[in-house]
């Protein structure tokens, strides 16, 4: 199972979107699917429903509260797509 590893930017923590660079597009392709719309996401291994991927943007919603309780130490996200096809976010 390979997994992302992208930088939290502050705009990321601030809206509370997972967002990722135009170099990490090959990347992100490759885990998500280019042709997909929506994934489940899990956060520390809850469900926190059905997202919209937004390409053009480069950026998958979650909940700003959430981005924003986290401590300013944390900065990067680890994706990775489980065997059920739900996109699993860690925070480091």
């Amino acid at each position: 199972m390979t997994s992302v590893q992208i930088p939290l930017l502050d705009r990321a923590r601030k809206y509370g979107y997972i967002i990722w660079r135009k170099r990490n597009d090959f990347e992100m392709q490759s885990l998500l699917g280019r042709n997909k719309k929506k994934i489940e996401v899990l956060i520390d291994n809850s469900s926190i429903g059905v997202k919209n991927i937004d390409w053009n943007n480069r950026r998958i919603p979650i909940t700003y509260s959430l981005t924003r309780a986290l401590p300013q130490q944390i900065s990067s996200i680890t994706l990775r797509v489980d065997s059920k096809k739900r996109l699993c976010v860690t925070f480091s």
